[in-house]
């Protein structure tokens, strides 16, 4: 048996693998390498999309499939398919977008479909992270897009805003029809009831290869909170928030300093 056979290592990319410079580390991959090439079983939990994670596959050594769109879908890069997909029901979210656009107008709406990113407000602002990431995306309005899947939404905003914005879909929205997390201060996703990385975590360690897995997720904000706690060793940043850190089991470095390298060379050989 190899040294990591019997590890599954999951790791969020913004805030934990990625650095605040938007790379990811040498030490961090050599260190996923390794970890690979000893039995390791390594894969990613995302808000990121299939396309705007592509980017940073480049020498990142993922071995399993991906968790994406904050849960919403699974996906296997090495077979280029979607593994699992949850769907919004549209039908609950066009009449609370009609009423974003009416009381926001700043507001970035951002309608995630299988192929392509739409944005939808009244003056084409453009949330300032897909310009500089440039990803693709295309100006739309709710009935042009009607018709299409939608797998996620994210309300790009002030903190202010996107607190009033819950709250209103708290209150409008029919109960177990969405699920809504912060994934930074500035992004409310919404997504499919019952959705989260937590629990597409647990529908991948239900498949056969992962079933006896030992668990280890690492994780720096809300949206990973699930995740942290479902896990056999839930591992927080050390610029993780509040409610990361209180769901982790460890904290380590901060995703400047190596956090990932932290984990496997420090704190796995020790379990």
């Amino acid at each position: 048996m190899k040294k990591y056979e019997q590890y599954l290592l999951v790791s969020d990319l913004d805030g934990t693998l990625i650095r605040t410079d938007k790379t990811i580390s040498h030490k961090n991959k050599q260190a996923i390498h390794d970890f690979v090439l000893q039995g390791g079983h390594f894969t990613i939990a995302t808000g990121r999309t299939v396309q705007n994670v592509v980017p940073y596959l480049d020498g990142l050594s993922i071995n399993e499939s991906c968790i994406l769109y904050n849960g919403a879908a699974i996906y296997n890069f090495d077979g280029r398919r979607l593994v699992e997909c949850h769907l919004l029901k549209k039908n609950k979210m066009i009449s609370s977008i009609e009423w974003f656009l009416e009381h926001y107008s700043n507001l970035c709406i951002q309608v995630y479909t299988p192929k392509t990113l739409y944005i939808i407000n009244h003056n084409q602002r453009v949330d300032p992270v897909i310009l500089k990431e440039k990803q693709p995306y295309e100006f739309a309005d709710l009935n042009s897009i009607s018709h299409k899947d939608w797998i996620k939404i994210i309300l790009n905003g002030s903190p202010e805003e996107l607190l009033m914005c819950n709250a209103y879909l708290n209150d409008t929205t029919e109960e177990n029809s969405i699920h809504t997390v912060f994934s930074v201060p500035t992004y409310l996703e919404v997504l499919p009831f019952g959705v989260s990385k937590g629990a597409a975590l647990c529908e991948l360690i239900n498949y056969a290869e992962y079933r006896y897995k030992k668990v280890i997720t690492i994780g720096d904000y809300d949206n990973d909170i699930e995740m942290l706690k479902m896990a056999d060793l839930g591992i927080a940043p050390e610029n993780a928030s509040e409610g990361a850190k209180k769901a982790a089991d460890l904290l380590t470095v901060s995703n400047d300093n190596d956090a990932i390298f932290e984990v496997i060379n420090h704190v796995l050989p020790h379990l």
